[in-house]
């Protein structure tokens, strides 16, 4: 008896842990359908270089996938021990097929610490559209909304869901070579600045710099001093100047007493032509002296001849060397050199006062007549 007592014990003892091992049906329904739980908007979180030199930007990019009536809010910018910002927050937006939004953000950064560098995690959310209207935290159609206002009162969105962006690493590089590294570089002491260690080829160029801005300030210089030391050319001669010198230098010649009475005479009277001229520019060298002194004692000639003295007085000594040059006249040395003395004295008293304007007028044109052999 007590064997089939310990038969019967056994077998309710192996059914017992059986029932326990076999789960209900409801049980095993609910293990294989958990409840359902919303994905995260945080797609993916990468650097965009693993190692970088000092200095060198890189960037921190980010995707988040957002439904139509969603706003994300971030941070504007990220520093930490060891990188500071390059710029602000850069971002953009892409439509899925789904309708769903893809929205990629960029944060540029520079590393000022050689080694590994922990680029920090931070916190980014996303809320519905609807809330952050009424917040005042973002505009209809944005969005990114404004992350300064989210970050002051977050309380008024209440449905905002926190996403934790998880750190990278970075390895930052140095620019320095291993001997530099290893030699341990320190600043040269001042003696170095003058002694045999400077940088030969930069002392060699201020050197020949140096020679050059000195010459030029010299030559600067001198011609400045030459300049304020200048004498101021002697003005033009007047036309009664030169008349007057050209007659001294006929008289001078003495061809009135070798017998060149007609180059004697076509000398002087020439140069009375020519400051006759400048009485008046319209009596130039196409007149002959014979209608050049019919003008100056006739009702054309202008205001500069009438201030001259005694017209009248010049055009018997002229018409004189016209009847030498052209006919055959032949007075003598005395006479000759009396004829050039007058002609001498006429321009002396004469009183131009400068060249008149404008040509004589006349009631009809008249060509000029050339004599033969005039000059």
């Amino acid at each position: 008896m007590k064997v089939w007592g310990v038969m019967i014990g056994v077998i309710f003892s192996v059914a017992g842990v059986v029932e326990d091992a076999i789960p209900y049906p409801h049980a095993t329904l609910s293990a294989q359908n958990p409840p359902p739980q919303l994905a995260s908007p945080l797609q993916s979180v990468a650097l965009s270089d693993d190692s970088v030199e000092i200095g060198d930007r890189f960037d921190l990019r980010l995707e988040l996938r957002l439904r139509p009536d969603e706003v994300a809010f971030f941070p504007d910018s990220l520093a930490a021990p060891g990188i500071e910002p390059f710029d602000a927050v850069a971002w953009g937006a892409e439509t899925q097929a789904d309708g769903s939004i893809v929205l990629t953000i960029s944060y540029p950064l520079l590393a000022y610490q050689t080694g590994p560098v922990l680029v920090p995690d931070f916190d980014a959310f996303v809320a519905p559209r609807a809330e952050a209207l009424v917040a005042g935290y973002a505009d209809d159609g944005e969005l990114v909304g404004s992350w300064d206002a989210f970050r002051a009162a977050p309380a008024r969105v209440p449905s905002a869901r926190l996403l934790g962006v998880p750190p990278r690493q970075v390895m930052v590089a140095t620019v320095l070579g291993l001997d530099d590294i290893t030699t341990q570089i320190t600043p040269r002491p001042p003696a170095d600045l003058s002694g045999g260690n400077r940088d030969w080829l930069s002392t060699l160029l201020l050197a020949v710099f140096g020679v050059l801005l000195s010459g030029i300030a010299v030559s600067s210089t001198r011609d400045w001093m030459r300049y304020r030391a200048r004498v101021p050319p002697p003005p033009p001669p007047t036309p009664k100047e030169r008349a007057l010198a050209a007659l001294a230098e006929v008289e001078a010649s003495g061809m009135h007493a070798d017998g060149r009475l007609r180059v004697f005479y076509s000398d002087w009277s020439e140069a009375v032509r020519r400051y006759v001229e400048s009485f008046q520019t319209a009596w130039g060298p196409a007149w002959t002296s014979t209608e050049l002194m019919t003008d100056l004692q006739g009702p054309r000639r202008s205001a500069a001849v009438e201030r001259s003295v005694g017209p009248e007085e010049i055009a018997g000594v002229m018409r004189t060397a016209e009847e030498v040059k052209f006919g055959g006249v032949r007075p003598d040395p005395e006479a000759a050199l009396g004829h050039l003395q007058r002609a001498r004295g006429w321009i002396e008293g004469s009183d131009p006062g400068g060249p008149a304007a404008g040509a004589p007028t006349s009631s009809a044109p008249r060509t000029p007549v050339s004599e033969e052999g005039s000059p």
